[in-house]
């Protein structure tokens, strides 16, 4: 699979229970370099991380959260200490609609037809 290929989770992913497994030690990885990227935006600013870099981590980000939602989970793609503002919140959601090529007439039409 390559980095841009779709997230699909399999019964693999999953405990008996059906509970998705979690890789503690990527999970500690990923929050280590969430902290690194957190505090050099914090000392030189938003362009501490390049948009390049920026695109490739909500790519990611959205592949994961999509295919962890389509499988039953039920949290908010953000939460905890990564409070968002509501522009932060318009200008990503904009953009993605765009990236995806969605106007919001249809995130409207298949928000109601889903009910997500």
């Amino acid at each position: 699979m390559s980095f841009h290929d779709p997230i699909t989770l399999s019964k693999a992913d999953h405990n008996m229970s059906g509970a998705p497994i979690n890789n503690d030690a990527l999970s500690v990885e990923v929050e280590r370099l969430i902290k690194l990227v957190d505090e050099s935006v914090a000392k030189s600013g938003p362009f501490a991380v390049s948009p390049d870099t920026v695109q490739n981590l909500m790519g990611l980000a959205c592949r994961l959260y999509g295919a962890q939602i389509n499988k039953g989970e039920t949290y908010l793609p953000v939460g905890g200490h990564n409070a968002i503002t509501a522009d932060d919140a318009l200008f990503t959601c904009s953009g993605l609609l765009d990236a995806a090529n969605l106007s919001p007439f249809e995130f409207g039409m298949w928000k109601n037809h889903t009910g997500r």
